[in-house]
This record gives structure tokens, sequence and C-alpha cells, in this order.
């Protein structure tokens, strides 16, 4: 039944649009709004290429073309208005173009719909507000580099730290974040603290590997270090498992210095565990180079 009422919800919209496409009179100005009409209200691709079908030679286009250019109007629109901005368009737009990459791509990639959030979020001139707003969209429906819209890095940094003093500078790029981090763990005083800090590096980009990988740097090493000074109890071993399972499910444990880093990474835990808790074995064996299920030492 559901199928059925779906397949009829196609067919009238698509109807809709067939209606909309006479009253065209094969004007370019008003074709052009007829496919921009349908990309926003969320038509089948399908649906899009059947209406072109029937479009005057002279005004056909690839569907990509057109994807990528309803986007770019879109973002004009975003960087003109002065008032309160309504991103329901732009997030249907964007879940057009997710779905185009993901069933086609001929023509599109992710990386060219980055690049055009990128140009936007690079726009000074554009309200703060709203280029976060529009990154953050985009981290819905494509993976990126966060690294690469500091406005959104340092909005989520401001967000999870209210009561901590911050600029632009500190989360624009790695060596401001690894500085702050370090001076935050630093002036952290529990161990809770410290999870809000590790809850911090998750929504940051990942570090290169001049940092992840030197234990003396790694920004999870340098919390764990932390949080088994400040409690060698069950506490601060607790955030140091929580530590680990982030270092597992993160590039850094997939990059190309991985396995070194994780080597040097567990031997950093183990040191710090004896150091902190002597009482306790070592956190992890290591035999014939690899660590062992240590972690359910913990």
């Amino acid at each position: 039944m559901k199928a059925s009422l779906s397949s009829r919800t196609k067919w009238l919209k698509f109807s809709r649009f067939a209606r909309l496409f006479d009253q065209t009179r094969g004007e370019s100005a008003r074709l052009a709004a007829l496919l921009t009409q349908m990309v926003v209200e969320g038509c089948h691709l399908s649906a899009i290429r059947r209406i072109m079908n029937v479009f005057p030679l002279d005004e056909v286009a690839p569907v990509h073309e057109v994807l990528l250019s309803v986007l770019q109007e879109t973002l004009a629109a975003l960087r003109c208005r002065k008032d309160t901005c309504d991103l329901r368009s732009l997030s249907a737009v964007l879940l057009q173009l997710r779905r185009y990459v993901e069933e086609d791509g001929e023509g599109l990639t992710a990386d060219q719909v980055v690049e055009e959030f990128r140009q936007l979020c690079d726009d000074t001139e554009v309200d703060a507000g709203r280029r976060v707003k529009a990154a953050r969209l985009l981290t819905k429906h494509f993976p990126v580099d966060r690294g690469q819209f500091p406005a959104l890095v340092h909005a989520d940094t401001v967000a999870a730290l209210p009561d901590t003093p911050l600029s632009a500078a500190d989360t624009r790029d790695a060596a401001g974040r690894a500085a702050l981090l370090q001076r935050l763990v630093a002036e952290a005083d529990s161990v809770d603290r410290l999870s809000v800090l590790l809850g911090v590096l998750r929504r940051w980009p990942v570090f290169p590997d001049s940092v992840a990988a030197d234990p003396a740097t790694s920004p999870l090493c340098v919390i764990c270090e932390r949080a088994l000074r400040l409690d060698p109890g069950e506490a601060g071993r607790g955030l140091v498992v929580a530590a680990a399972a982030e270092h597992a499910g993160t590039a850094g444990a997939t990059g190309p210095c991985a396995r070194s880093f994780s080597m040097s990474y567990w031997r950093m835990l183990a040191r710090a565990r004896r150091r902190y808790t002597p009482r306790y074995s070592p956190l992890i064996q290591i035999s014939d180079g690899k660590p062992s299920s240590g972690l359910s030492g913990l």
C-alpha cells in the first residue's frame, strides 16, 4: 500500500512539473527556473532527466552541470541575503548532489561540492553564523576535512568550552590547536574536565603525523598522562580506556604511521600506568612486537 502511494505521489509531482514545463514556452530563463525548482523540491534524478529530454536541444545540459549550477545559485543567495536565511533549500540541493555522486557521479565529485562551500566559508563578508551553518550542513552529506573550515572548528570548540576564552587563532590550524590543547590539559583539575577535552578532540580535524605519531605530543597521550596524574584510580583509568578506543577508531589507527605509532602509544600507556599506579600490573603486555588484549586489565 505504501509503495503504491509513493508511486502515485511521484507521478503527481512529475505531472505537475510536466504542466509547468508546458508553461515555459521554451524560454531559457523559465526553463532554468523550472530545473532549479525541481532540484530544490527533491524531484528524483530520473524525473529531472525525463523533463530535460523534451527541452529544446540548445537548452539541454548534463544533469551534473544543472545540479552544480543550482548549488552555485543557492550559495550566491546566501552571500547576498542580510536577513535570517532559510537553509532548507541548501539542504535539499545537497541531498540531490549526494544522490547523484552516490548513484552516478559522472562529471561531478564530492571534492567539487566541498570546494564550492569552502569558497563561501572563506568569504569573511558573509555572516560567520551563516557560514558555520552551511559548513555543518555539508558535513551531514559529504565526508569533509574539517580543517578546511576553520570557522566550523572554532564554533564547535566554543560550544564545547563555553567558559574558556578562545580566539580564532587558537583553532585556526593544527599548531594552534595543539598548543591550545596542551594548555587546557595542563590547566585541567579533574578527569571530568579531561573527558570534555577528549570530546573536543573528537570534533577537531585529525592532527598531522608529526604531532599524532609522537607520544610526547600526541593529544591522546597527553590527555592520558594527565588523567593518570590526577586520578590513578578507576576514573583516570576509565578515561585511558576511552582514549584508547578513540585511537582505535580514528585515522590515527589507519594512517601511514599507524603501526609504529600504535606501539609507541601502547608503551606510553603502560609506562604511565606503572608510574602512577605502581600497585597494578602493567597496562598492556608487549610480546612479539604486538600488544596483547590487556585493556581488560584496566
